[in-house]
């Protein structure tokens, strides 16, 4: 009986910890930035305003910082989630109005039915915002993958957001797809998009093993010019990820 009711304090004890540190708050902007890079592994939505607030207070969430990356994030999470949307989206009204464009664009780029009522909802709050509101409102949504990639580096930044929330091999797909930009000619623009996509695909790669088995999958479905390129990466990521071990 004793010993029973030992095993019972310990694992009370045990749980109760595991309690503890879950709701202990994010320390640092790298620690809220390390759980958003491996948010895909177990979803929290619940601590998200939590994060972004962190992140808010080192200025990391404006357009020309963290913005996109985080603009693909949120996309994720709301996409992922269309029915906890409108809530989450109300406890993000803490955001300065110069940081309010990753919330706002990221209902824009979920795509989801739910997204322009909660954009005019959040327009009483949010006064500043109100002309990109009704823009947003007027503008049919477009899904995050689908923003055409020659608009900017920015918007691999805001894929691989996307895929931090989910998981998914969509916008990895898409950033393969941006591959043979790197023997463009003639354009710098393109050049320079191909060079990040190479180097994204790669250093992902090598951290998180979910890429790595997303590109080494599309290698055999890939046309032959993508697939060598690809090659190449999924090399250059398994030497790196073998050097680490």
């Amino acid at each position: 009986m004793l010993r029973r009711l030992a095993r019972h304090v310990v694992m009370l004890v045990g749980m109760l910890a595991a309690a503890v540190a879950h709701a202990q708050p994010f320390a640092s902007a790298e620690q809220a930035g390390e759980w958003i890079t491996f948010y895909y592994r177990k979803p929290e939505p619940d601590r998200l305003p939590e994060a972004l607030r962190v992140l808010s207070k080192e200025g990391m969430l404006k357009q020309d910082k963290g913005g996109p990356p985080i603009t693909g994030f949120l996309s994720g999470v709301f996409r992922t989630r269309p029915q906890a949307v409108g809530a989450l989206a109300g406890r993000l009204g803490f955001l300065p109005e110069d940081e309010q464009s990753v919330l706002l664009l990221a209902l824009w780029y979920a795509a989801i039915p739910e997204a322009k009522a909660i954009l005019k909802d959040l327009s009483a709050s949010m006064p500043g915002q109100r002309g990109r509101i009704e823009f947003l409102v007027a503008t049919p949504g477009r899904h995050i993958v689908e923003i055409p990639p020659d608009q900017g580096a920015w918007v691999l930044d805001a894929w691989w957001g996307f895929f931090l929330a989910t998981g998914d091999e969509l916008p990895i797909r898409a950033i393969i797809a941006v591959l043979p930009w790197t023997k463009v000619r003639g354009d710098t623009g393109r050049l320079l998009i191909g060079g990040a996509a190479r180097w994204s695909l790669i250093s992902n790669a090598i951290q998180h093993g979910r890429v790595l088995e997303i590109c080494k999958a599309q290698l055999a479905v890939q046309g032959a010019e993508v697939a060598e390129l690809l090659k190449e990466v999924v090399s250059t990521a398994e030497a790196e990820r073998a050097k680490r071990k």
